[in-house]
């Protein structure tokens, strides 16, 4: 993991600077067991800023094409992901916010010093991906094989059948 992937979120404030990369999704250890396929890459792009009361706001915007395993027949799924997170920074657990007071759609975080880009990224693709990725019912080698082989039972005669047959004669 290279420093440019380090950064100080007061720094980004300061500079004005939005932080833009692409890393390989191989790159990403975590999702190894999610994929089909580790090709591909995900872009990124990572900006800070103030809000009116001065609290430190993080904007992470992530973007992949990824091949994700269905969990029915574990053949590939192509599955685009394009994901907004916001987050809130405070510098210790006392200064978090109550559970009330927080907003839904900003995740806050207790940072002191540099934060690792990566890890955040990697962390936030792990939660948006979904939890059972399922191909539909038409395409899922899986589903369809099931289908095939209730068609088969259904056009065997039941055992049961030939014994009514023999019984009411």
């Amino acid at each position: 993991m290279s420093e440019k992937n380090h950064f100080d979120p007061e720094h980004l404030i300061q500079s004005g600077d939005v932080m833009k990369r692409s890393a390989s999704v191989a790159h990403f250890e975590g999702l190894s067991d999610r994929l089909a396929e580790q090709a591909g890459d995900v872009a990124w792009q990572l900006s800070a800023s103030r809000d009116a009361h001065q609290s430190v706001k993080l904007l992470l915007e992530l973007s992949a094409h990824l091949v994700l395993k269905c969990q029915r027949c574990l053949g590939p799924i192509e599955y685009e992901l394009n994901e907004t997170r916001r987050f809130a920074l405070f510098k210790n657990e006392a200064s978090l916010p109550e559970l009330e007071d927080e907003e839904d759609d900003i995740d806050c975080m207790v940072v002191t010093g540099e934060m690792d880009a990566l890890a955040l990224v990697e962390e936030e693709l792990l939660l948006a991906l979904p939890m059972m990725p399922l191909h539909d019912t038409e395409s899922c080698h899986a589903s369809i094989e099931a289908q095939e082989e209730e068609g088969e039972l259904e056009l065997k005669p039941s055992p049961f059948a030939m014994l009514s047959r023999l019984r009411n004669s």
